[in-house]
């Protein structure tokens, strides 16, 4: 698989994610690979983004503006809190 060298901002990835989920209706997982321009994975970026609770602040409070991906997020806190 060939990727463009081009380096993607933080808000190009949020976007693109927006856009491929919002498009999809599902979200790219580990089984479901979707990739970024420039070769990264979405669901990676996405699983970083839960990682850091990054949604209280733009640009990545945006992300959640989608059922899709605020049902995973609430499901990873609830799921998070469960086992520690």
């Amino acid at each position: 698989m060939s990727f463009s060298k081009n380096i993607m901002t933080i808000n190009d990835k949020i976007n693109v994610l927006y856009e491929t989920v919002k498009t999809l209706n599902y979200l790219p997982t580990s089984q479901k690979r979707v990739f970024f321009n420039d070769g990264t994975k979405m669901h990676t970026f996405w699983h970083i983004c839960k990682l850091r609770n990054r949604f209280d602040k733009n640009p990545y409070k945006k992300l959640l503006e989608i059922d899709v991906l605020k049902n995973d997020y609430e499901s990873y806190l609830l799921n998070y809190h469960h086992n520690y």
